[in-house]
């Protein structure tokens, strides 16, 4: 049976992190690099497109190339008072 592994991404301000990693936690890739500026939405897209093609180059097995997980963080502001 092959290992699942996630991943998971991080879009910052200054920068984009994507990690894949086990299902105990164990960091399998790790790579980090700038956010495009203007932070245009098709950017950062293309940049977090790159980062996995760099992910799937790296791994040994299919499970490198179809995640069985994403989990993305991007900090912003929320209105709690809006409907």
């Amino acid at each position: 049976m092959t290992e699942k592994i996630y991943c998971s991404v991080d879009i910052g301000g200054s920068k984009i992190l994507l990690l894949l990693i086990n299902g105990k936690g164990r960091v399998l890739f790790k790579k980090k690099t700038s956010t495009p500026k203007p932070e245009e939405p098709s950017a950062i897209v293309a940049t977090i497109e790159s980062l996995l093609k760099d992910a799937a180059a790296t791994g040994n097995n299919e499970a490198f190339r179809k995640p069985s997980g994403l989990g993305v963080a991007i900090a912003g502001f929320v209105d709690h008072r809006a409907d």
